[in-house]
């Protein structure tokens, strides 16, 4: 019996983990490990007593990231951190999406901006004929500070481009009508192992295929070609990964783009895949310890 002790990275929200984490902890326990929530702003936690740390729901650290940066580098010298901190650095701020489309990857397109450019924005969108477009902060999650801007209206989307850019820069993508038909198509990866694939669905009239906005998940099939781009953007990052959710849209002719990699804290949907949430805890067991 494995009498490793792992921790589950949680938020102060969140001090149970999620239902689908729970699952986690549950197949843990059938293989002998002891699997417990971690708030990972609490420091009064002694992260040296786990043998590893597994980075959940910490679903806050966008918020605080300079704090949340420092948090995962002094767990790194004290236990063993999953995601490692290679693929988490490289994946916090979404300049990685550059690194995806260098690698003859199809991406949404995108437009850097930086703390400057807000003004820009208006022209940027004319001059790509981009007359409804996506403004989102390159340090983010669940859709905080996520805009939709219009070309018909150039003052608001200076206005929206500034909030979106506030500390860290900011994307400006054009925007994806499917999105809106037909969500998102989310693979989980454990390990280079796909696990199961879900298709994240806004409200009718909403954009935003989050909880906070409406929005639901559904059980989904990955095709050869998206299962295909999900692992070769998979490959690109820094560390070998413990689990990965790799975001799909699809455009105007069908074909998929890299809408995200989330090599954090994504929501992995085992509810939906209740075998992954098995394979993840055989993937906690089997990781090497130094």
């Amino acid at each position: 019996m494995d009498r490793r002790r792992v921790a589950l990275a949680t938020s102060a929200a969140l001090p149970s983990l999620t239902p689908d984490d729970r699952l986690v902890v549950d197949a843990l326990a059938d293989l002998g490990i002891v699997g417990e929530a971690a708030i990972w702003s609490d420091t009064s936690v002694d992260w040296s007593a786990f043998d590893l740390v597994v980075l959940r729901s910490t679903w806050d650290y966008h918020r605080r990231p300079e704090a949340f940066e420092q948090w995962t580098s002094d767990v790194a010298t004290r236990t063993t951190l999953l995601n490692p901190l290679a693929a988490v650095r490289w994946n916090a701020d979404k300049r990685y999406l550059a690194d995806v489309a260098a690698a003859g990857l199809p991406i949404v397109p995108t437009v850097w901006l930086g703390p400057d450019d807000a003004t820009d924005v208006p022209r940027q969108l004319m001059e790509r004929g981009w007359s409804d477009a996506i403004v989102k902060p390159r340090i983010s999650a669940t859709a905080h500070r996520l805009h939709r801007i219009s070309a018909r209206d150039p003052d608001t989307a200076i206005r929206l481009a500034e909030d979106a850019i506030a500390g860290h820069g900011a994307l400006l993508q054009p925007f994806v009508p499917s999105v809106a038909e037909a969500g998102e198509l989310s693979l989980v990866f454990l390990g280079d192992t796909f696990g199961h694939a879900v298709r994240k669905v806004p409200r009718s009239g909403e954009f935003r295929v989050q909880h906070d906005y409406g929005g639901h998940e559904e059980a989904a099939a990955a095709g050869p070609a998206e299962l295909e781009l999900a692992r070769r953007s998979l490959a690109l990052s820094p560390a070998p990964t413990l689990y990965a959710r790799v975001d799909l849209v699809h455009d105007a002719a069908g074909d998929a783009q890299v809408m995200e990699l989330e090599l954090i804290e994504p929501a992995l949907f085992f509810l939906l895949g209740p075998a992954s949430a098995r394979l993840m805890a055989e993937r906690i067991r089997d990781w090497p310890l130094p």
